[in-house]
């Protein structure tokens, strides 16, 4: 399922965002890209992609903080 990041909100009026969203890149969990695959979404994810992977994800965070 795809969302557009419009869809996530602050945690309230007193919240403001410290930066753009990007990819979340653990390249212990992703590849280079942020990547990880699977052969659906149901199974585990891994790091690397391989002849029966049929699907991959990403994940895209972005930071907020409470202001005073």
């Amino acid at each position: 399922m795809e969302l557009s990041f419009d869809y996530y909100s602050l945690p309230g009026e007193n919240w403001k965002w410290t930066g753009d969203w990007r990819v979340d890149r653990d390249l212990e969990l992703t590849d280079s890209e942020g990547w990880m695959y699977a052969v659906d979404f149901t199974k585990p994810f891994h790091k690397k992609n391989s002849t029966f992977d049929m699907v991959r994800r990403r994940k895209w965070i972005r930071s907020c903080v409470l202001d005073n």
